[in-house]
């Protein structure tokens, strides 16, 4: 949601992160080091305790009938204060996948005085 939001990926093992852009965008790169495997699952997650996402709680994943690439594939775990998508996987060989996705929404509050 905007610059400077830290995307972790890791596989137990390997741990790589980022930070999006000024388009909200990231990305890993198969050069990264430590290096992507082609094929491979990771788990990818966004801490939701940054400063650009204070004010924001993570949209709803996966909803049924919207389309992969249109949808957020993180799901909130309030108890870890994250959201994390556990089945990312990495595309084979010379292939891009940039349908891993997080959204997130200003949060609602009604009242009266």
């Amino acid at each position: 949601y905007g610059e400077g939001v830290f995307v972790t990926l890791t596989d137990g093992v390997l741990t790589l992160a980022t930070a999006t852009g000024a388009d909200g965008r990231y990305l890993f790169e198969r050069f990264d080091e430590p290096r992507l495997e082609p094929s491979k699952s990771y788990t990818l997650f966004v801490a939701l305790e940054q400063p650009p996402l204070l004010a924001l709680e993570p949209t709803r994943a996966e909803v049924a009938g919207v389309p992969r690439a249109n949808d957020s594939n993180g799901f909130w775990e309030r108890s870890a204060k994250q959201s994390i998508d556990n089945g990312a996987l990495s595309p084979p060989f010379g292939a891009r996948d940039l349908t891993y996705d997080f959204g997130f929404v200003d949060v609602l509050s009604l009242g009266g005085l």
